[in-house]
């Protein structure tokens, strides 16, 4: 409907038979009420491809909203308060529907003894719905029992991160993570569910001044500009490279750099500078990959000489030419 009807009593809005239709503006309040069985829903569909906006349902019997074995019927802007007066139920209720959306919907009870508790609830015979909105509220926003669902909006859960069901299951598959402030972290999921995040991360020398040492075993270059810490869940790979330019000011030994897991050496590069002096130098690179394990991983930059008498450098003061390292976390087979 999308003119006034003027005062309706015992009329019902049936969907049924009702394709592609669209139903915006409509206000649906008091519905059943006084009755003592299950009827008096705002509003009810049970068709397909149906488009409802704006349309707020209040004070009724039941269900503000209610998709029955309905087919890809879509809900925008739409409007549950203080509904389920008889008994506690939800805004918005999806039985035996496929591909149901509920997109910047509202739900909340303002009542003193709230009655329509739940926001939105997905029966365990719903497929591929989808909620996306800041403002679902009740002390169960959200309730999901169906297949393949999904929802955004890291509040629709009480401030919790988004969730993406597991097809099947019955349940979700969220982010790990917490949201404080406004602020969400998230923690990498395993490499084979629905979601992956990767990251990517370089580190830099400071560029203060050039890098020295005279050790002839290996040493960190830059303990705190040239290292990362990670955790590598479990499926995952850490992909690194690093790259510098390496000197000797003194005689032309060999000089090394190396990259380290904790204590584990897993590259080296020996390099003879052509020219002593900390205005020439060699280019060296390295790379690995290391698979994970769900464990920390300290990954640093080190370095020695062959000589203790002729220290090894490696160039920090070109701001285009720092050493660096790349990381890359990203799931992996």
């Amino acid at each position: 409907m999308t003119t006034n009807t003027g005062a309706l009593t015992g009329v019902n809005l049936i969907g049924v038979g009702l394709m592609r239709g669209t139903l915006s503006g409509n206000v649906a309040y008091n519905n059943g009420r006084g009755n003592s069985g299950t009827s008096g829903s705002g509003f009810s569909d049970s068709a397909y491809g149906n488009t409802w906006s704006n349309n707020v349902s209040y004070n009724n019997q039941f269900y503000g909203f209610i998709d029955q074995f309905s087919s890809f019927v879509t809900h925008t802007g739409d409007k549950a308060y203080n509904n389920g007066q008889r008994s506690a139920q939800p805004g918005f209720f999806s039985q035996g529907a496929l591909n149901p959306s509920y997109i910047n919907i509202t739900t909340d009870d303002s009542q003193a003894s709230p009655t329509q508790t739940t926001g939105v609830f997905w029966d365990g015979d719903t497929n591929n719905a989808y909620a996306d909105s800041a403002s679902i509220a009740g002390s169960t926003p959200l309730t999901d029992q169906g297949t393949g669902d999904t929802w955004r909006r890291g509040n629709i859960l009480a401030g919790q991160p988004p969730c993406f069901q597991t097809a099947g299951s019955g349940g979700a598959y969220c982010l790990g993570g917490s949201a404080t402030g406004g602020t969400f972290t998230a923690n990498l999921p395993a490499a084979n569910g629905p979601l992956a995040i990767i990251t990517s991360t370089i580190k830099k020398g400071s560029g203060s001044a050039d890098y020295t040492g005279t050790n002839t075993t290996y040493s960190n270059v830059d303990g705190t500009n040239l290292s990362y810490t990670v955790t590598i869940p479990t499926g995952w790979k850490l992909i690194i490279q690093s790259s510098g330019v390496m000197f000797v000011n003194t005689a032309q030994v060999v000089v090394f750099a190396s990259l380290f897991d904790g204590v584990t050496q897993l590259q080296e590069a020996q390099i003879t500078p052509a020219v002593i002096g900390s205005g020439n130098g060699s280019g060296f690179s390295l790379s690995w990959v290391i698979n994970g394990d769900g464990a920390s991983h300290a990954i640093t930059l080190q370095a020695k000489t062959s000589a203790a008498a002729d220290a090894w450098g490696i160039k920090n003061t070109n701001a285009n030419g720092l050493p660096t390292m790349t990381f890359i976390l990203t799931p992996s087979n």
